[in-house]
């Protein structure tokens, strides 16, 4: 295909007003992190549906390596789904002390990506790569998301990971990375907000309306 018949318009999601969040909800991080006993741990969120699907079981069986390896980390689950009971009968009792289930939160969701480090999405999902990134955090999943389509938003080793699908040391590899070595992880924090800027509504319209203007001439 000729390349000047072709327009990007990426999918995303309106992001335009999680800076005023972040303003409303960072003052609040410490004492929601004392609330749900995260003080003095590294957190690796997810976001979304609870469904069989996506696998969450591996990052927090990830997690429960990174514990045993002496990194004190813990899973953060906000979400929920017809697939919490059949999560729940995966872990083992080492695996549950690792893990928080918060519960579906959508008006203060921006809350509890400013209390994690990394958002993570170990299978198949959604956009919650955007979310991570207005809010400068990193963004560890698998490669085959979305068919490999996650490799529009994340640049591998620049604003986050991209991990082999069902490879569970390889994640575990990734988040050990990203929570150990603080140069590593401003760097990455300050680039996926810089691809927030980039991936946007508005950018997704132009190309549609390129490609619509293009046609008419």
């Amino acid at each position: 295909m000729d390349s000047k018949k072709i327009f990007r318009a990426q999918n995303t999601i309106d992001t335009s007003k999680i800076d005023k969040e972040i303003e409303i909800f960072l003052p609040q991080v410490n004492s929601k992190k004392k609330e749900l006993e995260l003080l003095g741990f590294k957190v690796a969120l997810y976001i979304g549906g609870i469904e069989q699907r996506k696998k969450i079981e591996n990052l927090i069986k990830a997690i429960t390596h990174l514990n045993n390896s002496g990194i004190p980390s813990k899973a953060l689950i906000v979400g929920d789904g017809p697939d919490k009971d059949g999560l729940l009968s995966k872990l083992t009792a080492e695996d549950k002390v690792n893990t928080l289930f918060a519960g579906k939160h959508v008006k203060d969701a921006t809350l509890y990506v400013l209390l994690s480090d990394v958002v993570v999405l170990p299978s198949s999902g959604g956009l919650s790569v955007m979310t991570a990134f207005a809010c400068k955090k990193p963004f560890v999943g698998s490669e085959e998301i979305e068919h490999g389509g996650i490799k529009d938003y994340v640049t591998n080793g620049v604003n986050g990971f991209l991990v082999k699908e069902n490879d569970i040391k390889e994640l575990q590899e990734k988040l050990k990375e990203i929570f150990i070595n603080d140069y590593l992880y401003k760097k990455m924090s300050s680039m996926a907000y810089e691809s927030s800027k980039k991936i946007t509504i508005p950018n997704m319209v132009n190309g549609f309306e390129n490609a619509i203007n293009h046609t008419i001439k």
